[in-house]
């Protein structure tokens, strides 16, 4: 069925842990600006997390459903940022680098973000949430790679790839440094 009222969305969008609301990424009807937004399912209401004049997308819930992680330009090319889901609050920058990124998933224990970058897709990163942050690949082949998501115990990465002639989903075992 149809929930709320009807708005121009990306394709980036996020099922909230507790399956009763979305991270969706909306496009403003008069300036086309991309901003992250949370849509209630059970009651049809949405809600601006972000309202930078930049553009945010591709929202992601960390495990506990209280935060969002998201990609912003407001520092010239997509970097990653997080923000309560409320909307409330400052945002914190998690990773800023020369590459743009794009996320595909928050681990299921909610210690790592993992992503690519625009100019190497080949290489799935992942970002550690504590220590020292540095981003380390996780799996690096000369083939393209989108959408990858981690195994519930984290413990297992699965993305698509081409290798041959079609789309393909492979799954290698996530290796977390010491």
């Amino acid at each position: 069925g149809t929930i709320g009222q009807p708005e121009r969305y990306l394709h980036y969008w996020d099922l909230a842990p507790d399956g009763k609301r979305a991270a969706v990424t909306q496009l403003d009807s008069e300036t086309s600006n991309a901003d992250v937004a949370v849509l209630d399912l059970e009651r049809g209401i949405l809600s601006k997390v972000t309202t930078d004049p930049v553009p945010e997308a591709d929202p992601h819930w960390s495990p506990d459903g209280q935060r969002l992680a998201y990609t912003t330009q407001k520092k010239g090319n997509r970097d990653i940022f997080e923000k309560s889901a409320s909307g409330l609050g400052d945002e914190t920058e998690l990773l800023h680098s020369s590459e743009p990124e794009s996320i595909d998933d928050w681990s299921p224990d909610g210690k790592y973000i993992i992503y690519r970058t625009g100019a190497n897709t080949n290489t799935i990163f992942a970002l550690p949430l504590f220590g020292d942050r540095q981003p380390f690949p996780v799996n690096e082949s000369k083939f393209n790679k989108d959408g990858s998501h981690l195994s519930y115990d984290s413990k297992w990465l699965a993305y698509n790839a081409i290798e041959s002639d079609t789309s393909e989903v492979y799954v290698v075992s996530f290796p977390k440094p010491d």
